[in-house]
């Protein structure tokens, strides 16, 4: 079977899938997202709406294959890969590297749920494959070319401002960093402002609402927990896995190439800083995961590790299938994220014959919304601070709604201040209420 034919069947697969699963909660919230076009949200740049928004207008919302868009555009990083890697590789370990990338976890099923990390991880891959071709070539137009790819992929996700001082670091590794080249590094930099213009038109308008998030969002804790550097290296090892690590470093140990190490550590480390300062979560340096397979390969002769690999790999992905299909495990003691698909279910089944119904947060809103097809708001000043409370929808317009909270869950200070009170509740399954309020 050549090369082509595993990626078409890979992709085929995984639009299959795609289509099958149900639509998580974030990815519910770009979901809707993509029925509100904008420039740029204050959770986190467009880029994933926009390929929501293509797919729903191409695809409709049959199923999940709204989802397709940013599938196929993931996918194509293989590929991209595969160009780069045909002069080091030969056509064994290029199927080994397709069959790793579709089975690792982030990486492949784990690109099936359109996140941030689609659109960035497919620009940081064209990136890499950008600089791969300056160190070869070393014309200076590629640097340009480099700012405007990291523009767009900006756009899919914020970490993608890291790739310049990892590119840079490569760059100065590989003797390419020069004076002679920092005119045009200079250049790539009025690219990279180019191809993101509409992240910094948002912010400019919105008073760099989508910044400051972000930045609080991950380095805003004001004291340190060990737990949180802990964890981040124990879900990092379970994520790229132990057989891939030790072939990494064996990889590092037969002199693989700088830039090869530096795109594969670079974002781990980064994010192994960034721990101390506050909770990492374990997907966000998720573009090292493509380079580190290319790495633990660079220096194999034998598979034995890639074969142990998969096999491990494939079987959790089909018991993770079967869950999703048959939920055998029950759902209070389930710690899956395919949980999390049927987390609503007895909300919607006990669906409120009068309106509005409100949510109380961002994620019940978004998944009972795509459900439904039909937009449920989270009802302002409910939990944390998200685009939902931007939103004319999220404040009442009639004098009774239907909340559905947490039973614990306290009102926003809102609802007293004009004068709401709550008539009665009914309680769903120890977790969940509707409550029904009504202006005095």
């Amino acid at each position: 079977m050549t090369l082509a034919q595993i990626w078409l069947i890979a992709l085929i697969v995984k639009l299959a899938l795609s289509a099958w699963l149900p639509m998580s909660a974030d990815e519910a919230y770009y979901w809707v997202w993509s029925h509100n076009p904008q420039w740029n949200y204050y959770d986190h740049p467009a880029g994933v709406s926009w390929l929501f928004w293509l797919g729903r207008h191409v695809l409709g919302d049959m199923a999940s294959t709204s989802r397709w868009p940013a599938v196929i555009l993931a996918h194509v990083s293989l590929w991209i890969w595969v160009d780069l890697l045909k002069p080091y590789f030969d056509s064994s370990k290029l199927r080994w590297f397709l069959v790793l990338a579709c089975l690792s976890p982030i990486v492949g099923p784990g690109s099936l749920i359109v996140t941030p990390d689609l659109p960035m991880i497919f620009f940081w891959t064209l990136g890499i494959w950008v600089v791969h071709r300056y160190l070869t070539t070393e014309k200076p137009v590629l640097l340009v070319l480099l700012g405007l790819v990291l523009g767009f992929g900006f756009i899919g996700k914020y970490v993608t401002a890291i790739f310049l001082p990892i590119g840079l670091l490569a760059l100065a590794f590989h003797r390419k960093l020069t004076l002679k080249s920092l005119p045009w590094i200079l250049l790539g930099f009025v690219g990279f402002l180019v191809g993101s213009f509409p992240v910094w038109l948002w912010n400019l308008q919105n008073d760099w609402a989508s910044f400051r998030f972000q930045l609080d969002h991950g380095l805003g804790e004001p004291t340190y927990e060990v737990s949180w550097t802990v964890e981040y290296l124990l879900g990092q090892a379970a994520i790229a896995f132990p057989t891939v690590l030790f072939a990494a470093w064996m990889s590092i140990k037969r002199k693989a190439p700088a830039w090869l190490i530096i795109f594969s550590l670079g974002p781990i480390v980064f994010f192994f800083l960034t721990s101390f300062k506050g909770n990492t979560e374990a997907n966000w340096p998720v573009t090292a995961h493509l380079p580190l397979l290319v790495l633990a390969l660079w220096g194999s002769t034998k598979y034995r590790w890639a074969k142990a690999s998969a096999v491990i790999w494939g079987l959790a992905l089909i018991l993770v299938l079967a869950e999703v299909q048959f939920r055998f495990l029950p759902d209070p003691k389930s710690k899956l994220k395919t949980a999390e698909f049927h987390k609503y279910d007895q909300i919607l089944e006990n669906w409120p014959q009068q309106g509005p119904v409100f949510a109380r947060t961002y994620q019940m809103a978004s998944k009972l919304s795509f459900e439904r097809r039909h937009l449920v708001y989270k009802l302002r000043g409910m939990n944390r601070h998200d685009e939902y409370d931007r939103m004319d929808g999220s404040m009442p317009k009639t004098n009774t709604f239907v909340l559905i909270r947490k039973t614990y869950e306290a009102y926003p200070k809102w609802m007293q201040e004009r004068g709401f009170d709550v008539l009665e509740r009914q309680e769903l399954d120890r977790r969940f209420e509707f409550a029904k309020v009504q202006l005095r």
